[in-house]
């Protein structure tokens, strides 16, 4: 019988998906039933399920369909055991599972002790005492919502991991921003309480009458200076609040509009200027100012933040400097080429065919969540439509190159951010 949506939900709940939740309720024969009435009740009743029986509390042997109508086709097969006792055509020695076993470990069983089961079926007891008989089919069918079950949660795991690193980004995004605007909000309001001070002099000067021509010419010159320091500085200030307004909103929301992507580029390197200025290294974007792509920002957000931070984190380990490269280019029929590349260690051999891979890096327990490249390559891949790839060298530093089409594709409605699995097992990163 089908396991439903609702039963598995029960078996997880109820049974943690153990013999238990197998379970076919079927009263014990006796051993003096005949062959023929056990064939009999097979034949009457398509889901029967296969027969056990019992002597005084002693197992004694199944029989299922398969066996039973097998024999009775046999030529002389009816004759021969229509009044012998079931017993004489029955399996001696089934398999019998606990009903607390777990299915992974009735499969295990099945496998190692006696793999008929999966046609025959199988005892399950609870301490000794008979319980009822369970069908390799619905240890199949088990083992399949199991696996199902298990997958949507790991599923929704890595999800939940990859909304989580986005989150986090963009909590490091205002932190950083946060700090970076402070400078320029403190020359502000220095210059402006010192043009307040020399303000509140002159007037009073005005007004005792005492106002000498030095000292208008050092409070104009103080004041130009003052006024030039506020405008820079608010401007300043004004810049990255509208970068990391659009960078943030951007990574929040999957609007699509059409924009200068080496502007849009060099607005998220500015957001990370905080963490550019902590590695002390230097990013450059380069490319054409015309170039206006038609797609969602908030990938292209995501994708140059990971691409940064990666390098930052990895390639420069154990130096003071380093330089980090993005430079885009326009190819033909209307596509996009983008590459960030740095000067650092470049990736081991050994890691490189893994770079993608949900989960795997090498700063397990240093802060490395094994995130950033896989929501990188999923990304390109599934949403922008493109490839990615890696050039790589010991102490020659990596570079990322990523080939993509100028309009992304349109995303249906219900289309969210790719998950983290979306890459396969026999997919790997081009190197060179």
């Amino acid at each position: 019988m089908p396991l439903a949506r609702g039963r598995a939900g029960r078996i997880e709940a109820e049974f943690a998906w153990t013999a238990a939740s197998l379970v076919i309720a079927a009263d014990a024969l006796e051993p003096d039933v005949t062959c023929g009435a056990v064939n009999r009740r097979f034949t009457d009743d398509p889901d029967a399920p296969p027969a056990f029986a019992v002597r005084h509390g002693e197992r004694l042997g199944l029989i299922d369909r398969e066996t039973c109508t097998t024999t009775f086709a046999l030529r002389f097969g009816r004759e021969l055991y229509e009044r012998r006792p079931v017993t004489a055509i029955m399996d001696h020695d089934p398999l019998v599972v606990e009903a607390n076993l777990d299915i992974g470990a009735i499969s295990a069983l099945v496998a190692d002790r006696k793999p008929g089961a999966l046609r025959s079926g199988f005892v399950v007891v609870e301490d000794g005492t008979y319980r009822g008989i369970a069908t390799g089919l619905d240890l199949m069918r088990a083992t399949a919502e199991q696996l199902q079950a298990l997958f949507v949660r790991q599923t929704l795991l890595r999800d939940t991991l990859v909304e989580t690193e986005k989150l986090a980004s963009l909590g490091s995004l205002v932190a950083g921003i946060a700090h970076e605007i402070n400078t320029p909000l403190g020359v502000s309001l220095i210059a402006a309480s010192q043009l307040e001070e020399a303000s509140s002099e002159i007037h009073a000067s005005v007004a005792a009458g005492t106002l000498r021509r030095a000292a208008l010419t050092a409070y104009l010159e103080n004041a130009r200076e003052s006024s030039r320091l506020l405008v820079s500085n608010t401007r300043r200030a004004a810049e990255l609040v509208q970068s990391f307004k659009q960078v943030a909103v951007d990574q929040t929301s999957d609007e699509r509009r059409t924009f200068a992507l080496v502007a849009y580029v060099n607005d998220v390197v500015r957001s990370l200027h905080p963490q550019i200025r902590r590695a002390h290294a230097t990013v450059t974007v380069n490319g054409p100012a015309d170039l206006l792509v038609d797609g969602y920002p908030g990938v292209f957000a995501q994708i140059a933040t990971n691409l940064v931070t990666n390098a930052l984190v990895h390639a420069f380990e154990g130096r003071t400097d380093g330089t980090i490269r993005i430079a885009v280019a326009k190819r033909p029929g209307d596509a996009v080429h983008l590459a960030c590349g740095d000067d650092g260690c470049g990736i081991p051999a050994q890691h490189v065919e893994r770079v993608f891979e949900p989960f795997y890096t090498t700063r397990r327990g240093r802060g490395g969540s094994g995130l950033g490249l896989n929501i990188v390559y999923n990304l390109v891949r599934r949403v922008l439509g493109g490839t990615i790839r890696i050039e790589t060298a010991a102490d020659a530093g990596t570079t990322f190159l990523l080939d993509f089409p100028r309009v992304s594709p349109h995303r249906s409605p219900d289309q969210h951010q790719p998950r983290s699995d979306e890459r396969t097992s026999d997919e790997r990163p081009a190197v060179r």
